[in-house]
C-alpha cells in the first residue's frame, strides 16, 4: 500500500495548466477533446473549485477537483498518473472529497463520466442518474 499526502489548492493556475497539458491523456476521455484552452480551465479550478492534491514521496500523483460553492456539490475531474493506479489513490481522494464536501453542508456529490469509467465509480457507490450514449451523470448520496 502507497502512502499519500493530501494538500489543497497549493498549485498555481500557470502550474495546474503545465501539468493539465502533461496529464492530458490520464483523463477519460482525453481531456484535450473537450478543454479547449488549458489555461482559462486552470484558472477557472483554481479560481472555483477546491483541488485536492495527491502526494507521493512529494511527488504528485493525483488530482481531484471539486466545486463545492454551488447548490451542488460537483467533482470537475479526476486523474490519478498510471503507475498510481489501481492502488487505492482515486477511492481515497473521493473519499476525501466527500468528507471535504459535508464538512460544507452537501448532502451528495456529482460527476460526469464514460463508459470505460463507469465501473470504478460504481464500485464507490455512485449511482446512475442519467445517460446519454456513454456519458453518464453519477450522483453519490450521504
Amino acid at each position: 500500500m502507497k502512502y499519500y499526502e493530501f494538500r489543497y489548492n497549493t498549485l498555481s493556475s500557470q502550474k495546474l495548466s503545465n501539468i493539465l497539458v502533461c496529464w492530458a491523456d490520464y483523463f477519460e476521455p482525453d481531456l484535450r477533446s473537450y478543454v479547449k484552452n488549458p489555461e482559462a480551465y486552470a484558472e477557472k479550478i483554481t479560481r472555483n473549485a477546491l483541488v485536492i492534491e495527491a502526494y507521493n514521496n512529494n511527488n504528485l500523483a493525483g488530482l481531484l477537483a471539486i466545486y463545492l460553492n454551488t447548490k451542488q456539490a460537483y467533482i470537475t475531474h479526476i486523474a490519478v498518473k498510471p503507475e498510481f493506479q489501481r492502488t487505492g489513490l482515486g477511492e481515497k481522494m473521493i473519499e476525501t472529497a466527500v468528507k471535504k464536501a459535508r464538512e460544507k453542508g452537501f448532502k451528495n456529490i456529482q460527476l460526469e463520466c464514460f463508459d470505460s469509467s463507469l465501473d470504478f465509480y460504481l464500485k464507490q457507490n455512485f449511482q446512475i442518474i442519467s445517460q446519454n450514449g456513454t456519458k453518464y451523470l453519477l450522483c453519490l448520496s450521504f
